[in-house]
């Protein structure tokens, strides 16, 4: 039984049913690529069909009632877009994502944590930027990482290193938590072989397009 008390989401700060968000982005695409790839999920089974649906339902979701929501919880109001997000956040996402497993998003967010800027920040925040820097790695269509980065800016996740707290870009530093990331056991549920290289250039790339973007802005 999950037992939600939605006046308690929104006396909360909208930051945190924002990070909620950024980590049930990543179910679809974390999913997908375990799906793909026969990797087993959280609980060491194959994925059953209903959860690679569920996943798709969190993306759609997200993106239909995503920015509502923080409109609804910055107001402190309760509305129908609040209560579908809030159970994607605290239910469907779960469920999809013990049925449907982790991959790169949630690896990259596990090499972040080496920097300590990052520390100030909330897993879903993180992880939501580790989910653009796998749409890299699996050589997303640009179409559905334009959805995604849009996605982002309008519900306020970070799509750059600066949001993070990086604010001065270090090779060295950045590159130590690509290494960490290769390491890291949900990377290989991607289903090719990773390089440090390639985690850093995704990375990197990601950065860029959040900071091009904002330009453009």
């Amino acid at each position: 039984m999950l037992l939600v008390d939605n006046q308690v989401i929104i006396n909360a700060k909208p930051r945190y049913l924002v990070a909620g968000m950024g980590d049930s982005l990543a179910v679809l695409f974390e999913g997908r690529a375990c799906l793909k790839n026969e990797a087993r999920n959280s609980l060491g089974a194959k994925q059953p069909f209903f959860a690679v649906a569920l996943s798709q339902y969190c993306f759609d979701m997200l993106i239909k009632y995503g920015e509502q929501a923080k409109a609804a919880c910055e107001t402190k109001v309760v509305t129908p877009a609040l209560e579908r997000i809030i159970e994607v956040n605290l239910m469907t996402a779960g469920i999809a994502f013990e049925g449907t497993g982790l991959a790169a998003a949630h690896a990259i967010h596990n090499g972040l944590t080496l920097i300590p800027e990052v520390h100030n920040y909330i897993h879903g925040e993180i992880v939501a930027f580790g989910v653009l820097c796998e749409l890299f790695l699996s050589d997303a269509e640009p179409q559905e990482m334009d959805l995604v980065y849009d996605f982002c800016e309008r519900v306020g996740l970070p799509t750059t290193l600066a949001q993070l707290g990086i604010a001065n870009f270090n090779r060295d530093t950045v590159f130590a938590a690509a290494k960490m990331t290769v390491e890291d056991p949900y990377l290989p549920h991607e289903g090719k072989y990773i390089t440090a290289e390639d985690v850093f250039a995704a990375i990197v790339s990601a950065d860029a397009m959040g900071k091009a973007r904002k330009a453009k802005a």
